[in-house]
Formats: C-alpha cells, structure tokens, sequence
C-alpha cells in the first residue's frame, strides 16, 4: 500500500487498519485450504504429474505430503518404500511410462486412476486412494446442517449433543434405506434432495 491507496486496486483507497483485517481474513483462508490433505492431492493426483511440474521443491507441499505419510502409514518401512515408489511415478517409470496410462489421467477421476494403475506401487496407492477420493466440497457439511436442523428446532432444543448427533444418523440412514428399497428406484446413486423434508415442515 502507498499513501493510502491500495497496492492491488489503484485509486480506491483503504485505511491500514481496514487492509489489515482484510489482509488477516486472507492469511486465514489461505490456511484453511493448504492442508496436509491439498498438498497430497496436489502430488498424487496424475492430472498434476508433467515434467515441468516442480512440485518436489516446493518445501511446504512436500512437508505436508510427508505428514500424511506419517499418518496413514504407520510402519517406517512402508513409508520408505512410499516414498521411493514416489519418485518412480513422477519419473513416468515402468507402467506409469504407457501413453495410455499418461491419457487416462484426464479422463479418470485421481483415486479411480489409482486403483487401475497403481500396482506396482501398493503403499503409495492405498494413500493416493484414501487421500483422493475424500470429497472436496462443502455439500455433505450443508446436507447435515439440514437435516440437524429439522432435528434440534425451537420445539426439540433440551437434546444433548449426543442424542442429536444419533437421531441425524438414523435419521439420514433410514431416508437413504427407504429410497433404496422403493419399487420404482432404478438410480444407481441415490438422491439427496431436500423437498421431503420441505413438505414435512410445510
């Protein structure tokens, strides 16, 4: 910032109070999504993987790759062939070096990918699959406030968290049981719509 003026959007000016919050909330989301799981994603996911991709030195990413290793493998020695099967998949070694392998990476989804092509790397794929196929949204999160809130409302709010946390459980489970067992259910994924639920509080 100089005099005043913002560094990014010249002639509109902010006060260095107002760019510190601003700057501070920035900080904050940048945090929230440069996880240890972003990071190894970002190393395991084959769309990524190109000759010019320098994600090895990228101190933070590979830090973060490291945790998770630690994390989801708990032997030392698994975690050493883990990551010497690493460098054989960024160097396109072996089965990873086919073109069709190569091409299958923009039409797979990264964990899909994985469980067809990482074989030959069993401690890093069982990683890739655990850390790939983690959804990345925040719909599942939203789905469950709904359904907590149709629970815990304004007539039922003496339920401890525990016993709410059950009833959204069974709740949710028998929904997707009835939409399962239902005659005319030909989807092979079953929907999860909220227009029932906006019929029962009507």
């Amino acid at each position: 910032m100089r005099d005043g003026t913002s560094e990014y959007y010249p002639g509109i000016k902010v006060s260095a109070q107002k760019y510190a919050q601003v700057h501070a909330i920035w900080e904050k989301r940048w945090e929230m999504l440069h996880s240890d799981m972003h990071a190894t994603g970002y190393v395991l996911d084959p769309e990524y993987q190109s000759p010019n991709n320098e994600q090895h030195s990228n101190v933070e990413v590979m830090r973060r790759f490291h945790n998770i290793i630690e994390k989801l493998l708990p032997d030392v020695e698994d975690q050493v062939k883990a990551i010497e099967k690493l460098a054989k998949y960024r160097n396109s070694e072996g089965e990873f070096d086919r073109l069709f392998v190569k091409a299958s990476a923009k039409k797979l989804l990264g964990w899909k990918w994985w469980v067809e092509f990482g074989s030959e790397c069993p401690e890093l794929q069982s990683v890739a699959q655990k850390v790939l196929s983690q959804i990345s949204c925040t719909f599942v999160c939203e789905r469950n406030w709904s359904t907590y809130d149709f629970i815990h409302n304004k007539k039922r709010n003496r339920l401890r968290p525990d016993r709410a946390n059950d009833l959204v459980e069974v709740f949710s489970n028998l929904r997707l049981i009835s939409k399962v067992n239902n005659i005319k259910y030909e989807e092979q994924m079953v929907a999860w719509d909220n227009e029932e639920e906006e019929l029962e509080e009507e």
